[in-house]
């Protein structure tokens, strides 16, 4: 009624205004970032799209690099047009460089620029750097107790501490026996005692904090970097400039920068992965969005401290690192080791082998205060409460996938509420490691990676596995041969190895009894349990498979590619009801369709048609007992034979009724018969033709197959485009080009042969030009080679004999006291030659 408010709403209403207009004055901020498409600035762009939508920047221009959209960037400026960048920069209320991507001398100019330029408005300089600048540090060590180093032989050496280890398990007895603990507790404190200093420990680098900036000691490769922050942090002598530094740790995630060449080895399976030394030492890390959500905070909250460190809290060990990445994308070797000499030439050896522990910016430490809500806000933030949830990011109670750049990952408003101050929204806090799973995604969702899956069946003996493997080898895929699956899995200690042995036994014993009516095939829901626990390793999620020789007949697709589910209303089930013993149907739970299995179906068939003698060839090929496999042959080929007849609902029918796949169909040409040939020679001839077309064919079927999934999906496998058909493929179908096709190929091989011939003449004016020059100086090379070249190089090699304070004044005084002596030299000589010649001539005598 009239009462009045109470102060502490008055207060919190107060605030909450004050932070709309820092909001509103934040959105107004005329923002510029350095090469918008780098890695880490284009996070930076994404990230600060959401105080300001006036944001201009520069480009790198590489092909590869992700370029931010235009909702985020409105403005590009040209790097060459050295002016109007300047201009653009000094008119600026926000200024952010990212040093990993930045042109150092144009940042140096920019910097001096500003130093010596009046700025009329605010501005806030945001550099962002490298942990590189703390690599050789100065710092103390600590030791800590260590599981996984019993599984790294490199670093037994480091088991030395376990001295230390039972000193302390020895005070610890002490301090129990004085504080009066029982003795039962004694004992069982003894034996925790004894047990942790049977673990090994390792010395570990004790934390720095953002505070310690002062301290910092680069690596010879960013003593430049180094040099830059410092005349960075000098801006602040300039009253209108408020610089700050962001110290970013190694970066990662979306789609990778640092880390791709491990990530992109790892994804295609290469054998190439290593850990430097030991392994054990500590690398600061970043997710590029947590470093780009610092820099934003620092827009809003303009801390008092200049430096700030941008690491996450994982204090992952480079070990830790290279296998969580192989253990993800399911690497089948053990990492091994390479010394540190061995990998100085390796990508990135000076930052894998850092050993240095940070702790993050005081700004990403702020937990969040207490909130004060005005009531009437209180209903629409319990409303928001679980999309703020469904948006949290990985590592957090309701971590989901990464949004798309530009996208926002923030909790919803709680309308006036206040948060002092206001708290980090971490991306990925707990590192690298414990978010391996969700950083992989981004990997593969940046770089538009995407599992491709072919399917190659035919009857039992066909040329599904010839043709299996060219496409495997065609985009580097895992190959699965049913044989093969079925070997493996038989031999291994699991359940579905237990079933399949036992289910071969029953085969066995039911073809060696002549009156036995079976089994004589692997039952269907068996084979497709084979093949799903095959698929569903984790090479084969990322990148795909090529499944060979499966499914055979209808019921082993049916259980392969379709899967039960409860029928939406109306729909009729597929799947028979239950009935009772005299007949009538049994109402048992929902109704159940069958539907494809999402996540796993093919995207590419081919259905493979070999002549029987075929089929029977390559089965002796294997040089297995007749007896072993014949009768099952023939009974699956009579069973093939039946479902694919002209007419009837074969496997091609179920591909483009059940899952709207059409396969393509591969005809095997008939071989010749027996008695064509006139002896060996004519045989063998004849085979390895025979062999030439049918690698034709199948050639010619892949490239079908994979232009028909090409056109329907984009298949990026870090691989380049697979070739087309081998030998014949100029002579495909030549006659089909359109005539206007045909002459435009002709004009381009004109164009190009006419742009040859013009560089050609431009090398041979070159190779002239060049030849003339060294001619014209030629009397110069041979005057300082003979007067000027051998005294320097002398003076060269004293200073490098004595190495100087100041090499350049030494050379100097070197140069002079040569010339010097030069001159005597010179004079003496003279005189001793006037007083041996008679006359006190030069020259010979009589001259």
């Amino acid at each position: 009624s009239g009462a009045a408010p109470s102060p502490k709403r008055s207060q919190s209403r107060g605030r909450g205004s004050g932070r709309r207009r820092q909001a509103a004055a934040l959105a107004m901020m005329k923002i510029f970032v350095n090469n918008v498409d780098g890695h880490l600035a284009g996070a930076v762009c994404a990230d600060l799209a959401k105080l300001s939508c006036n944001i201009i920047g520069t480009r790198k221009g590489n092909i590869d690099d992700l370029v931010p959209p235009e909702s985020v960037v409105q403005q590009v400026v040209p790097r060459l047009e050295v002016r109007q960048l300047l201009k653009t920069i000094a008119s600026c209320d926000v200024v952010v460089y990212d040093l990993h991507d930045a042109d150092l001398e144009e940042l140096e100019l920019v910097l001096r620029i500003l130093y010596q330029s009046e700025i009329i408005q605010d501005m806030a300089f945001i550099l962002i750097s490298s942990v590189g600048v703390w690599a050789r540090t100065p710092r103390e060590y600590e030791e800590v107790q260590d599981i996984s180093l019993e599984a790294v032989p490199e670093a037994a050496a480091l088991e030395e501490g376990g001295e230390a280890a039972e000193g302390g398990a020895a005070a610890g007895g002490d301090a129990a026996a004085e504080g009066g603990i029982g003795e039962e507790d004694a004992e069982d404190g003894s034996a925790s005692a004894q047990e942790a200093a049977k673990v090994p420990v390792r010395p570990r680098p004790r934390v720095l904090k953002s505070e310690d900036y002062i301290r910092r000691m680069p690596a010879p490769k960013f003593q430049e970097w180094r040099t830059i922050e410092t005349l960075t942090l000098a801006l602040k002598e300039k009253g209108a400039i408020r610089p700050y530094v962001v110290c970013a740790g190694l970066p990662y995630g979306n789609g990778e920068d640092a880390f791709l060449g491990m990530f992109r080895a790892a994804w295609m399976t290469r054998p190439t992965l290593r850990v430097i030394g030991h392994g054990l030492n500590t690398i600061p890390l970043v997710h590029v969005r947590d470093a780009a959500r610092l820099v934003r905070h620092i827009l809003e909250e303009k801390p008092a401290l200049d430096y700030h460190l941008a690491v996450d809290r994982g204090d992952a060990t480079q070990r830790a690192i290279v296998e969580a990445v192989a253990k993800e994308f399911g690497i089948p070797y053990d990492i091994r080791s390479v010394s540190v000499p061995e990998a100085l030439l390796a990508e990135m050896a000076d930052m894998l082998t850092m050993d240095l522990r940070l702790e993050p910016s005081p700004l990403m430490q702020a937990a969040p205060a207490a909130v004060e809500v005005d009531p009437a806000a209180a209903d629409a933030a319990a409303a928001g409460e679980g999309d703020a949830a469904a948006a949290a990011p990985p590592g957090t109670a309701g971590g989901a996938a990464p949004p798309a750049v530009g996208e926002g990952a923030e909790g919803a408003d709680c309308g006036d509420a206040v948060e002092k101050p206001k708290a980090f929204r971490w991306w990925c806090e707990a590192g690298l490691a414990a978010n391996i799973h969700a950083v992989g995604g981004e990997f593969c969702r940046w770089r538009r990676l995407q599992p491709v899956r072919f399917c190659v069946v035919g009857a039992p003996g066909s040329g599904t596995a010839e043709l299996g493997a060219m496409m495997a080898e065609r985009y580097n895929l895992p190959h699965m041969v049913l044989d093969d699956l079925i070997e493996e899995i038989r031999n291994a200690d699991s359940e579905t190895g237990k079933l399949v042995r036992d289910k071969l036994a029953e085969i066995e014993a039911a073809l060696a009894n002549p009156k036995g009516n079976g089994p004589y095939f692997v039952p269907s829901a068996v084979l497709a349990k084979v093949v799903l626990e095959a698929v569903a390793t984790k090479p084969s999620l990322y990148r795909g498979y090529v499944l060979s020789g499966f499914p055979q007949f209808l019921e082993d697709a049916t259980e392969l590619f379709l899967e039960e589910r409860p029928a939406p209303p109306g729909a009729e089930p597929v799947v028979e009801e239950p009935k009772d013993k005299k007949g009538k149907k049994v109402e048992e739970g929902p109704k159940m369709i069958q539907v494809p299995r999402l996540g796993f179906l093919p995207d590419g068939v081919a259905l493979v048609h070999s002549p029987e003698e075929s089929c029977l060839a390559r089965l002796r090929a294997k040089d297995l007992p007749e007896e072993q496999w014949m009768p099952t042959f023939k009974k699956k080929m009579e069973r093939w034979q039946k479902e694919n007849a002209d007419g009837a609902a074969g496997l091609a029918d179920f591909f483009q009724t059940k899952i709207s796949l059409e396969p393509v169909v591969v005809n095997e040409p008939v071989p010749p018969p027996a008695d064509a040939a006139d002896g060996g020679a004519a045989d063998e001839g004849a085979a390895e033709a025979r062999a030439l077309t049918v690698d034709y064919v199948f050639d010619i079927a892949a490239c079908e197959l994979s232009a028909k999934v090409e056109a329907v999906k984009e298949v990026n496998n870090l691989m380049p485009p697979p070739p087309g058909p081998k030998g014949m493929q100029a002579e495909v179908r030549r006659e089909e080009v359109p005539a206007e096709d045909e002459a435009k190929r002709k004009r381009d091989e004109e164009e190009l042969r006419r742009k040859r011939e013009r560089e050609e003449k431009l090398e041979q004016i070159k190779r002239d030009e060049l030849s003339k020059l060294e001619k014209h100086s030629e009397p110069l090379r041979q005057y300082l080679m003979s007067f000027v070249v051998p005294t320097i190089t002398s003076g060269l090699v004293e200073v490098c004999r004595t190495q100087p304070d100041d090499p350049v004044g030494y050379l100097a005084e070197y140069l002079a006291a040569y010339a010097q002596l030069s001159r005597k030299r010179s004079k003496a000589f003279r005189g001793s030659s006037s007083a041996a010649s008679p006359g006190g001539s030069v020259g010979a005598p009589g001259v």
